[in-house]
């Protein structure tokens, strides 16, 4: 491989890397949106510029992150009495715990020290990515985050899953003012591997 071809090679393989990366974070502010817009649709009189003028003052004070919206949004889903049954359950559980995860890695990734494109005059794949994370635990000790990245795969199927888990969750939050008006509204949910997939028709969303 000549120099021209490995430059070429080079900007190919790390472009993709950023571009991953600035989709992973563009979909998790998405998250973060729907799940205060579900938040929003659970109280009385959400219809009401005022109402979520007051909501989005609460939401969008410093102290308020999403750790704490995801607690709220659980205490509303039971407050109304929409965790229902069965597979409605499954599908409410199986979206929080989803949201719960994405935060993590979005906090492992926004926090971490990112090499992308670190190589060698001698390389010749660009693949590899490196997120430097510390971490302090009782178990461990002292460390470097594991649960991080490596290389462009990984990327992707956290791209993957951060997509899958924001079409849930516009989906959920969209299904909720239907239920709350007595609507006999289904969840557009149908199992595949164990898990739960959104199947909603969502423009975007391929």
């Amino acid at each position: 491989m000549d120099e021209s071809s490995r430059r070429e090679l080079f900007e190919t393989q790390t472009s993709k890397q950023y571009e991953l990366i600035g989709r992973f974070v563009v979909s998790i502010s998405q998250c973060e949106l729907w799940l205060r817009n579900g938040i929003v649709f659970m109280i009385p009189g959400a219809g009401n510029s005022d109402v979520q003028q007051y909501v989005s003052i609460l939401t969008g004070h410093k102290t308020m992150m999403a750790s704490s919206w995801i607690e709220v949004f659980e205490a509303m889903l039971t407050e109304y009495d929409l965790w229902g049954e069965g597979g409605q359950k499954a599908i409410l559980e199986q979206v929080c715990k989803d949201f719960r995860k994405m935060m993590s890695r979005r906090n492992k990734l926004l926090h971490s020290a990112a090499f992308i494109g670190w190589a060698r005059s001698e390389d010749r794949d660009f693949h590899s990515t490196r997120f430097m994370k510390f971490k302090i635990s009782k178990q461990e000790g002292f460390g470097l985050e594991s649960d991080v990245p490596k290389n462009t795969d990984a990327l992707e199927a956290w791209v993957k899953e951060v997509r899958e888990t924001e079409k849930a969750l516009i989906t959920v939050s969209l299904w909720i003012p239907f239920k709350l008006s007595g609507e006999d509204y289904r969840l557009q949910f149908s199992q595949s591997g164990g898990r739960w997939v959104c199947d909603a028709n969502i423009s975007g969303f391929e």
